[in-house]
């Protein structure tokens, strides 16, 4: 039964993020997903990629006006992106800050 419900789902292309989208898309939800591709797969969404209820948008939640354009009508989000892993925080410790602080930022105050 569709519940008519738009969702968002930053970092929806990691193992989590893909697992929700399963879930939200079984509940009935359109979803959308955002996600940059720096630690997610799309083949992590090979079971949802052509289900008719589900986008995928490529981005970063940088990016304060994409996201906007992407977030604007939606009835709730759910934010998983980050920067994470060991590697990616050691070797780009200030660009895993602005990812983890001024991308939650803007997905906080856009929503």
């Amino acid at each position: 039964v569709p519940t008519g419900r738009r969702s968002v789902v930053t970092g929806g292309a990691g193992f989590i993020g893909s697992h929700l989208v399963e879930a939200l898309l079984d509940r009935g939800d359109t979803v959308t997903v955002i996600d940059d591709l720096s630690t997610g797969d799309r083949a992590n969404l090979a079971s949802v990629w052509n289900h008719p209820s589900f986008e995928f948008v490529e981005g970063s939640i940088l990016d304060r006006p994409f996201l906007r354009s992407v977030m604007t009508g939606t009835d709730r989000v759910f934010h998983l992106a980050a920067a994470v892993g060991v590697h990616v925080i050691i070797d780009e410790p200030l660009q895993s800050l602005r990812t983890n602080i001024h991308g939650t930022e803007n997905v906080v105050d856009l929503a």
